[in-house]
This record gives structure tokens, C-alpha cells and sequence, in this order.
């Protein structure tokens, strides 16, 4: 059977080929129906518009133009008409549009799931001569086996008998009274904790290197501070085995994939040690300066000093990245002198005689300055 196509769909092609970039108007076709035939010897060649296909246009109607697909018995089969499009608004942008869109959406949803890859390196360099660099990264061995993680939530406890509410809403006491805790914890509690030493961010995610007894346990800890005995109460809960293996695999070539979450445990542990001995401002490590290296910026203030560190894969292995940091710190000195230092200008020094009477304006920068700040009371000797 010939099947023909309408002088509808020569007429329209003609009409709108110079408009909207049709190479030349469909001519007549005809196809053979033969029982089983597959979709590309059955489906008439499809118009074509702006690189965008929109079936095959067998004819208008007063709603529109129709379309036909083949079905599996040969026959063809008239699909619903299409919507009704304002005579200046060509059929074509709409379709281009909507296709657009969607291949925009759809983008986007895939690169949200893309994993990071190394990039492939062409060649190894031969041109010119090799040179010794003086590089700030270290080659770092990291073992095989698995590490596990863990969720700790630390709490002041000040009634022995009070209990941790399930659905209390936690927040960060302190990233150097949480270190703190945690190793008066593994002091006290070294046979339940199965003599693991565990390494702490400071907030939440707690690791070891052997699996605890326990799913999900609360503990007491007392810490004396300040001449004071303050109770807290430590929740440690099981989250997920993490295995060191699969950064392995990757410089093994077995699969280009770096698991980020094995990078976020080894830098975890690496700067938990640190963490304790110095004082952590991020990911960076600072040391009070010596007294005759102090450097003051004003307004109370000093410059400190420090490292930062973090481990990046390479091409071949993995690397310790340490960097040079600097931040500001206040300077350890009486109330009254660091009042003096934020109250003088160029035109006025302010003493401690000045501070008899305060007045309002000046007030405000002085509370905004000493909100936060941990102020020492000393008692003087008589």
C-alpha cells in the first residue's frame, strides 16, 4: 500500500521554509507498510526545523497540524492534535523553547551528580632539562583497612540525674572544651572505648581506627576548669564504616573517582593532635608568639602565626599540602589597658584616669568589644 503525503505538508513547508531555516520543502513521500517492518523503514523522513525534529506533518486541520507514528502492526496511527498556536508565534519556538529547557534541567541534574575526576595528563614532559623545586607538600602513606565513623554530641550536665533529651536540638559548646572532653573521656573510659584513641573535628564527627563495642552510648565526664567542676554529658552514636581502600583503587588506576570522604577522615586525624597542643582557627593551627615577637595591629590586637594543612591527591599518591597562615588575636592585658587601646583616637590617648565617668557613646564600642571576649578576674594580694 502507497501512502501519500497531503498537499497540505508541501504547502507548509514551502510557506515557512525561508522563516525558520528548513534546507529545502518536503517533497511528496511514500512508504511501503509491510507487517513487522521496523520503526526506520516505516517512519516517513521527519521535518526537520532549526537542527529541532517534530515528527512527520501529514496534514493540518482547524486545530492544527497532526501528527502519525508507525505501531508494531504496520499501521499508522493519528496521535491527538496539537495545540493551537498564535498566528504570530511560529510553532517552532515553542517546541525549540520548551526542548531547550528541559535539556537545561536535565543538565544541571546530571552535573550535580558528576563526581570529581583527575584530569588526564597527554604525555610525560621530555623537552628541556630536569630542576629540583622546593615544594610545600609531603608525601603521606595512608594504610588499607577501614575506619569508622561516629556522631558525638556533648552536653553541660549539671544534675546528675537529668537525662539527654532525644530531640534536643544540639549545638557546638566549644571546639576546644569539646577536645578537651573527649580526652578525659578516653582517660576514663579506656576499657569501653576498647583502648582506641579517637580523633575529634572539634564538633560532630568522631573516628577510630577499630570498631567500638557499642552502637549508641552516653557517658559522664567531669572537667575541672577555673577552680570549678563542670559535668558534661558525651553521646557517641555509630554513622558509617568508611574504607581506606577506595582512595587505594584510585592510584591503582582501578577506578577515577576520589572518595571524598576518606580524604575528610584522614584530615580529621591528622589534625587532631595539633588541635589539642596549639589553637585551631578553621583549618589552620597558631601558636602564641614569644614576647619579644610580638607584632601589635592596634585597637588591642596582635598578629599570630601559623599552618595550615590538608591532603590532596596527586597523580601518583597522596599529599600533606602545609601552608603558611596568619590571623588577628587580642592581646593578653588588663580590661582598663585594652579599654584605653579601643577609646583613643589621634587626637586624644585615653589613661585609666579618663575612665572615672564613662559616657554613652562611649559605652557602645566598648560592649560591642567586650562582648565574647573571656575576661580573667585576678584578686590583688594587700
Amino acid at each position: 500500500m502507497n501512502t501519500r503525503c497531503k498537499p497540505g505538508l508541501a504547502s507548509f513547508a514551502q510557506a515557512h521554509s525561508k522563516k525558520v531555516g528548513v534546507a529545502a520543502a518536503v517533497p511528496p513521500f511514500s512508504a511501503q507498510l509491510r507487517p513487522n517492518a521496523t520503526a526506520a523503514a516505516i517512519v516517513p523522513p521527519t521535518l526537520t526545523m532549526n537542527g529541532v525534529s517534530h515528527g512527520v506533518v501529514v496534514g493540518a486541520t482547524a486545530n492544527g497540524p497532526r501528527c502519525v507514528a508507525p505501531t508494531e502492526e504496520g499501521s499508522i496511527h493519528d496521535s491527538s492534535p496539537l495545540p493551537q498556536v498564535p498566528g504570530d508565534v511560529h510553532p517552532n519556538c515553542i517546541c525549540e523553547s520548551r526542548q531547550r529547557s528541559s535539556d537545561e534541567l536535565h543538565l544541571q541534574e546530571i552535573q550535580k551528580t558528576l563526581p570529581s575526576h583527575f584530569p588526564h595528563r597527554p604525555t610525560q614532559g621530555k623537552l628541556g632539562r630536569p630542576i629540583q623545586l622546593m615544594a610545600n607538600h609531603f608525601s603521606a602513606e595512608i594504610p588499607a583497612g577501614n575506619v569508622y565513623q561516629y556522631d558525638v554530641e556533648i552536653f553541660y550536665e549539671n544534675n546528675k540525674e537529668a537525662k539527654i533529651p532525644e530531640k534536643r536540638k544540639y549545638r557546638c559548646i566549644s571546639t576546644k572544651i569539646n577536645r578537651l572532653v573527649i580526652e578525659l573521656l578516653v582517660k576514663k573510659y579506656r576499657l569501653d572505648l576498647s583502648h582506641c584513641i579517637p580523633a575529634i573535628d572539634g564538633r560532630k564527627n568522631l573516628y577510630t581506627r577499630r570498631e567500638l563495642k557499642f552502637r549508641e552510648r552516653t557517658f559522664a565526664v567531669d572537667l575541672e576548669e577555673d577552680q570549678r567542676v563542670q559535668k558534661f554529658a558525651v553521646k557517641i552514636q555509630y554513622a558509617a564504616t568508611v574504607n581506606l581502600d577506595a582512595l587505594h583503587t584510585v592510584f591503582e588506576n582501578r577506578v577515577n573517582t576520589v572518595p571524598q570522604e576518606v580524604l575528610q577522615a584522614i584530615d580529621i586525624v591528622l589534625r587532631h593532635g595539633p588541635s589539642i597542643k596549639l589553637t585551631p582557627v578553621g583549618q589552620s593551627f597558631f601558636k602564641p608568639p614569644l614576647p619579644n615577637q610580638a607584632r601589635p595591629l592596634g585597637g588591642g590586637r596582635e598578629v599570630w602565626f601559623g599552618y595550615y594543612t590538608s591532603v590532596r591527591p596527586a597523580q601518583w599518591k597522596p599529599m600533606l599540602n602545609v601552608d603558611m597562615s596568619a590571623t588577628a588575636f587580642y592581646e593578653p592585658q588588663p580590661v582598663i589597658s585594652f579599654m584605653c587601646k579601643i577609646l583613643s583616637d589621634r587626637r586624644r590617648e585615653m589613661t585609666a584616669a579618663d575612665f572615672r565617668d564613662l559616657r554613652d557613646f562611649q559605652n557602645v564600642p566598648l560592649n560591642k568589644e567586650l562582648k565574647g571576649l573571656r575576661i580573667k578576674a585576678s584578686i590583688p594580694l594587700y
